[in-house]
């Protein structure tokens, strides 16, 4: 590997090259060749719940990330409210999630509660479970124990950073 960095190796084995495409999780070929890639992740909507169902049925296209970022986080996720307003996350906003299933109380988190996706604070106090808005307009949503597994709350990713288009 290192003398093909190096440049001393000028081709690759379709197999091997395969492989090298599996490991990084995009396609080396039009790198080998000399071509600039841009590195994507989808971007959906905040409207289901779970990566999978966001693909199927929320996909709106696709965000531009550098190779950093594409290592770090799975899927952007646009925002179409103002609950984590005061953190600077508003209607139109791109957030960039990682799928976890835990996250600390102060991570922003994207929670599933009966099948509907929030951002939100999530903690674990008294017998509840706490899903906080940053808006403070908004209440806090509380749920007994019994209530979350009835309703099935989970963290499903945890926020890496948001960005802005304007």
């Amino acid at each position: 590997m290192n003398r093909w960095l190096r440049g001393e190796v000028q081709s690759v084995q379709g197999d091997t090259a395969d492989k090298i495409s599996e490991i990084l999780g995009y396609d080396i070929l039009p790198v080998l060749h000399g071509n600039l890639v841009d590195l994507k992740k989808p971007v959906v909507s905040l409207k289901r719940a779970g990566y999978e169902l966001f693909i199927m049925q929320d996909h709106l296209g696709d965000a531009v990330v550098s190779s950093e970022e594409y290592k770090a986080g799975d899927y952007f996720i646009k925002v179409d409210n103002d609950d984590m307003k005061d953190v600077g996350i508003v209607d139109g906003s791109l957030v960039y999630v990682k799928k976890v299933n835990r996250v600390s109380p102060e991570e922003i988190a994207v929670v599933v509660a009966d099948d509907i996706a929030y951002l939100r604070y999530y903690k674990k106090e008294n017998g509840y479970t706490i899903l906080s808005a940053s808006n403070h307009d908004l209440e806090d949503m509380l749920f007994t124990n019994a209530q979350a597994r009835r309703e099935h709350v989970r963290v499903i990713g945890k926020v890496l950073f948001s960005k802005n288009e304007y």
